[in-house]
C-alpha cells in the first residue's frame, strides 16, 4: 500500500518503510471465483491481466505471477526504493510476467489495454479526492467487460472508532518530524491511555480492542496508515454511489460469507429482508449492525446482469476446499450421532447426515487439496464403506449443507482446481529470503 505516500513535501529524517503483505482476499482467483459465484464470465486467473495500485514492493503480486506464467501482472506504486526492491526480487526468481515501475495514478492513461482485474488494497481511504476519482475513472477506462476491481477502504460506522485514536495520535506527535520519534510517541500514548485505572468501563470497553490491535502494529503500519496526512473513512453507501458515478456497480464483498443474511437470528434476517432488492441499502445496514470498520468491496461494470440469489447449484461447477475438522475424535460418519465439524474463523456446522459427515471429513483431511463436487461425492462414498450408491436426495442434501456450510465460511470455492495453489510459489519465494539461499532455481 503506498496510497499514504501522498506525501507533503522535504522528506523526513528517518526512512521507514511501509510493511508488505500478501492479501489472498485481492487474488486474481478470489476475484474470478466471486465474479462467477454472482453469474458473470471473468477472465480465467491462467490467463488474464491484472494491475494493483500502490502495490509496494509487489508482495502482493508476485506469488500470483509465479503460480500463473501465462497471466501478465503490473504494479505501480509512489515509492521508487520499494519499486527497486521488488523488481530486484522478481529478477531473482526468474519471474518475467510481473512489471514493476514507479508512477503516479494520476498520470496513467484512462484508455489503452484494459485489465481483467484491478487490485487497490489500502489505497481509496489514503489519498486525496483527485487520486480516489483517477482510480475510478481508470477502471471506467481499462477494465474489461467481465473484469472485476478490488477497493479495500476504513468505512463507517466503525471508521468513527478508530477515527478517535487517530486524533489522539495526531495532537501527540504535531510538531514531531522524524518519522521514527512520531510512531515512537504514537505507542506510548496508546500505552498511556490502555494502562489508566480513570478511564470509564463504557470508553475502556469501546477502545480496548483497537488499543490492543494498534499496538501489535508494525512501525510503518502506524506511521502511514493512521498517522497518514490522509485516513478518510467513508459509508459503504456513499463510497457505491462513488463507484456508480463512474459507471461501476458493487458485485460482492471479497469474503462471500459476510454478506449472507443466514448468519444473523431469523428475526434480524426477516427485517433486512424487508428492505426489499436494494443490495446497497441492505449491505449498509449490515455494516450498521455489525460496527464494520473496513471493507473489501469488489465492482463490475454497470449494465452486468448480476445473480443475487446464488443457488447451492453453482457448487458443481467449482472446486471446493475446507480446512473443517470434527470436534470429536473418531467421529461417527457412517452412524446417526450427530457430528460438529469446525473450521477457520471459527466457523462451524453441526450434522447426523451421514454423507455430509464423510464429505466434511474427507475435505478436512486433504486440506489444502480442492475435488469438485462429483468427485466429493465419490470420496464421501468411500468413506462411508458402502457397497450402495447414495440415494439421489442424499447428495441433493449434502450439496444444500455444502452451501450452508459456504455461507457460515467454513466451506471455500474456487475456480482454479487442486494442481494449481499458491503454496511452491510461497515456497521459493521463502527459500529467496534464507540466508545464503542463493536465487531461486
Amino acid at each position: 500500500m503506498s496510497a499514504a505516500r501522498h506525501l507533503p513535501q522535504n522528506p523526513p529524517v528517518t526512512y521507514v518503510a511501509y510493511p508488505s503483505f500478501l492479501h489472498p482476499q485481492s487474488h486474481p482467483e478470489r476475484l474470478a471465483t466471486l465474479a462467477t459465484l454472482h453469474g458473470l464470465s471473468p477472465a480465467p486467473p491462467e490467463r488474464c491481466r491484472v494491475l494493483e495500485l500502490g502495490c509496494n514492493d509487489g508482495t502482493n503480486l508476485l506469488p500470483a505471477a509465479l503460480t500463473f506464467p501465462e497471466s501478465v501482472f503490473v504494479g505501480i506504486d509512489l515509492d521508487e526504493d520499494a519499486v527497486v526492491r521488488g523488481v530486484a526480487r522478481a529478477r531473482a526468481l526468474g519471474v518475467d510476467n510481473l512489471e514493476l515501475r514507479k508512477a503516479d495514478l494520476l498520470d496513467e492513461p484512462l484508455d489503452g489495454p484494459p485489465f481483467d482485474y484491478v487490485v487497490a488494497h489500502g489505497f481509496y481511504s489514503w489519498v486525496p479526492k483527485p487520486v480516489r476519482d483517477q482510480a475510478l475513472a481508470f477502471c471506467r477506462g481499462r477494465l474489461a467487460p467481465h473484469g472485476v476491481a478490488y477497493f479495500s477502504y476504513n468505512s463507517y460506522p466503525g471508521g468513527h472508532i478508530r477515527g478517535m485514536i487517530r486524533e489522539m495520535l495526531l495532537f501527540h506527535v504535531g510538531g514531531i518530524d522524524d518519522p521514527a520519534a512520531r510512531v515512537a510517541q504514537s505507542k506510548a500514548l496508546l500505552k498511556f491511555i490502555s494502562s489508566s485505572p480513570n478511564a470509564p468501563d463504557s470508553y475502556r470497553a469501546l477502545l480496548e480492542a483497537e488499543l490492543v490491535q494498534m499496538a501489535q502494529y508494525d512501525d510503518g503500519a502506524i506511521l502511514f496508515d493512521e498517522l497518514a496526512p490522509y485516513n478518510d473513512p467513508v459509508l459503504f453507501s456513499d463510497f457505491a454511489k462513488h463507484a456508480a458515478g463512474y459507471g461501476l456497480q458493487f458485485l460482492s464483498e471479497a469474503n462471500f460469507y459476510e454478506m449472507r443474511l443466514s448468519r444473523f437470528e431469523p428475526e434480524v434476517q426477516e427485517t433486512l429482508r424487508q428492505l426489499g432488492e436494494d443490495v446497497v441499502r441492505r449491505e449498509q445496514y449490515l455494516d450498521f449492525l455489525t460496527c464494520r470498520r473496513f471493507r473489501q468491496t469488489l465492482l463490475c461494470r454497470e449494465g452486468l446482469t448480476l445473480d443475487r440469489a446464488v443457488s447451492p447449484r453453482i457448487l458443481t461447477k467449482l472446486h471446493l476446499y475446507s480446512t473443517a475438522k470434527a470436534v470429536t475424535e473418531e467421529p461417527d460418519l457412517a452412524g446417526p450421532s450427530m457430528v460438529e465439524f469446525e473450521g477457520a474463523r471459527d466457523a462451524g456446522v453441526t450434522t447426523d447426515h451421514p454423507l455430509t459427515k464423510a464429505a466434511l471429513s474427507v475435505l478436512g483431511s486433504i486440506f489444502p487439496a480442492r475435488l469438485t463436487f462429483e468427485e466429493l461425492v465419490e470420496a464421501a462414498h468411500a468413506r462411508l464403506g458402502s457397497a450402495k450408491p447414495p440415494a439421489r436426495e442424499d447428495v441433493g442434501y449434502l450439496l444444500n449443507l455444502l452451501f450452508a456450510a459456504l455461507e457460515a465460511g467454513l466451506l471455500e470455492v474456487s475456480v482454479v482446481p487442486s494442481g494449481v495453489t499458491l503454496a511452491p510459489a510461497l515456497t521459493r519465494i521463502a527459500a529467496l529470503a534464507e540466508p545464503n539461499a542463493g536465487p531461486a532455481a
